[in-house]
Formats: structure tokens, C-alpha cells, sequence
């Protein structure tokens, strides 16, 4: 289970890098003059729906919420947390943080 969640927070990065990558394009395309040949062209693509779709949004709000558990635990142990893992009653694979239950 553990392989399973580092599995998954690499696939929540890879898309989350993937929708600023995709960002990035149309800022470069817009600055070059082609800004809506690109925007055409990822519509076409259904590029635009894939990424604006309630499931890539779903990728988006659990990376962020991963991201924000990860720091709220760094700052509350000093930055230090254990490789130690634990499943709580929710299910999930949790990391438990040194000198702390």
C-alpha cells in the first residue's frame, strides 16, 4: 500500500507539471502571435476539455491537499518526518511524524 500512495503522489506531480507545461505553451504561442492558432489547435485536440474536465481538477485539489499535508507536517516536526507509515481508521497511508503518535 505504501508503493501505491508514492505511486500515485508521482502521478498527481506528472499531471500537475503536465497542466503548467500546457499553460506555458499558450503564454508562448500568445507572445509570439500565436496564441490562437495554439487555442484552436488544443480544442480541436480536445486538449482544453481534457484539462478544464471535473477529473483533472479532482488531480489538482488532491496535489495541492498532499503538498499542504506534507508542509503542515514538516513545520509541525521541525522538518523532520520518519520513513515509519501507518494506516489510520480513514484507511489512508499516513507518514508518521518522529516523536509523535
Amino acid at each position: 500500500k505504501v508503493a501505491w500512495e508514492d505511486e500515485r503522489m508521482r502521478l498527481l506531480r506528472a499531471l500537475a507539471q503536465i497542466k503548467e507545461q500546457l499553460r506555458r505553451v499558450q503564454e508562448i504561442a500568445n507572445k509570439k502571435g500565436y496564441g490562437k492558432l495554439v487555442e484552436d489547435i488544443m480544442e480541436e485536440a480536445k486538449v482544453s476539455e481534457t484539462v478544464n474536465s471535473p477529473e483533472w481538477s479532482c488531480f489538482d485539489r488532491l496535489y495541492e491537499d498532499a503538498l499542504r499535508r506534507q508542509k503542515k507536517m514538516r513545520e509541525m516536526n521541525g522538518g523532520a518526518v520518519s520513513a515509519e507509515r501507518f494506516r489510520p481508521k480513514g484507511g489512508f497511508v499516513a507518514m508518521k511524524m518522529m516523536g509523535g503518535d
